[in-house]
């Protein structure tokens, strides 16, 4: 048990480490004059906020489960959202950050509180709710294509299918190690 403990220990140290090394890169991009990293305030509040309470999200989240397939699908669920929120609000996921289309992707983050919520966070239904985060990509793909976003300047099949098939993956991956989980879990 005391290895563990200090394997987790050393494991939250690291991601905090992480975390602060994230939102110091930044600052040495624009120290260095790095093309195209000109951050305002707001994005370092915004950097600081997604980042800080990923962390805690996940911090409690490890805590629901002593399994560490629950654990390792609660911090993908987490780490998949925040990388969904971070490229969109960065370079968009369909054409550019500028899309309207794209703000369509956040209404994600309210689907998988509430299945969340509704679930009370146990294992069997969290793989649902990461089953359907996983075919909410899927939606937006197709609609996508419908809407000939391909078509535009930023845009292509390639990009849209691919972007969209990496979050399949990530929230699949996550709904199968909740799945596992469930189907043995641990004290």
């Amino acid at each position: 048990m005391t290895d563990s403990r200090s394997a987790l220990s050393k494991l939250r140290i690291a991601g905090w480490a992480i975390v602060g090394l994230l939102l110091l890169l930044p600052v040495a991009a624009m120290r260095l004059q790095v093309d195209g990293v000109d951050w305002g305030t707001e994005d370092f509040i915004v950097a600081f906020v997604l980042l800080v309470g990923s962390g805690l999200l996940i911090e409690g989240l490890v805590r629901v489960s002593h399994n560490p397939a629950y654990r390792l699908g609660a911090a993908l669920a987490v780490l998949t959202t925040l990388f969904m929120i971070w490229s969109n609000l960065a370079v968009g996921i369909v054409g550019s950050e500028n899309d309207p289309f794209n703000s369509f992707y956040f209404l994600l983050l309210p689907l998988i509180a509430l299945g969340a919520l509704i679930v009370r966070l146990r294992a069997r239904g969290m793989a649902a709710v990461m089953a359907l985060a996983a075919i909410f990509p899927v939606g937006m793909a197709i609609a996508a294509l419908a809407l000939r976003k391909h078509l535009q300047p930023m845009g292509s099949v390639t990009e849209i299918v691919g972007v969209n098939s990496l979050f399949v993956l990530l929230y699949g991956l996550s709904a199968l190690l909740f799945w596992k989980t469930a189907r043995r879990p641990v004290p």
